[in-house]
């Protein structure tokens, strides 16, 4: 099924230039669809603006006077300037292996009015990804079936008119896609689209310990009370003990240190838990 419709895609980017090539060339591939890319920059120093150039991207400084960037409003600013009807949003480290992923996001946002956002599901392993898919499998998730991951903003298809109801939260210092979603979930019948079977490529260059750690106390916070519960510390510290006896150990200590810093910081605001330098010193 096909539709008349514009797409605008956002990107955001910081010292991107590894990974930002075959991000850009795998949408260029994509049948059925075209779009126009807008990157939100957040002054990279490589060549990064090089190669969103050469792809003839529509590019965005975000304002590097901000004390710290915020995903949130990296997001609202690409779109404020968007012109598609509906938004493409990808981190600069994923792909899309089969031609086909946006049309099929596409049919299946603009299948029921209730779905407010399409995400794929992710994957490093390559002979995964190329596999021939004729239709891909999915799921619906509701509020009854929400339990913290509703959508993924590193790669999710939303529609524009939606976004221009409820921005993206900026206060937030993660996980604006699952506050998003969320939100919709409980003022309505809304739901979502997750496609389980892998079609996005995803392999993060910047991924540091204390992304984990905002992530589940931003969550526990303003989105799924569960993740501040003492019932996910302890299944967390359950993970590292299973982790150990097969001695997976990098795993193990993962979780374990994961588990201990949650609960040292349970307290503090998000905005103390930075970098992974930050939590050296205390851990």
């Amino acid at each position: 099924m096909s539709f008349d419709v514009s797409i605008s895609v956002i990107i955001r980017t910081r010292n991107s230039d590894t990974v930002l090539r075959r991000c850009l060339a795998s949408l260029k591939q994509q049948k059925n669809v075209s779009f126009d890319i807008i990157v939100v920059d957040s002054g990279s120093t490589d060549d990064t603006l090089l190669i969103a150039k050469a792809f003839e991207c529509k590019v965005i400084p975000y304002p590097i006077s901000d004390f710290a960037f915020n995903y949130s409003r990296a997001l609202n600013l690409g779109i404020q300037q968007a012109n598609g009807e509906n938004i493409l949003i990808v981190s600069s480290h994923v792909w899309l292996p089969n031609p086909n992923s946006v049309q099929w996001m596409l049919d299946k946002l603009h299948e029921d009015a209730a779905i407010k956002a399409v995400s794929l599901s992710r994957s490093k392993d390559v002979e995964q990804l190329t596999k021939e898919i004729q239709t891909p499998y999915g799921a619906r998730i509701t509020q009854d079936q929400f339990k913290g991951e509703g959508m993924y903003n590193y790669c999710s298809l939303i529609r524009k008119a939606d976004w221009e109801k409820r921005s993206f939260r900026e206060d937030l210092p993660t996980c604006e896609d699952q506050e998003w979603i969320w939100h919709w979930m409980k003022s309505s019948n809304a739901c979502s689209y997750i496609f389980e079977v892998p079609l996005a490529g995803y392999d993060n260059p910047n991924y540091n310990f204390a992304k984990d750690v905002q992530e589940y106390y931003t969550m526990g916070k303003y989105v799924y009370p569960y993740y501040s519960s003492f019932s996910f510390l302890k299944e967390l510290y359950k993970i590292a003990f299973q982790n150990f006896k097969k001695r997976r150990l990098q795993k193990a200590r993962h979780y374990f240190l994961l588990a201990n810093t949650l609960l040292r910081y349970k307290f503090l605001p998000p905005s103390s838990i930075q970098s992974d330098d930050y939590l050296k010193k205390i851990i």
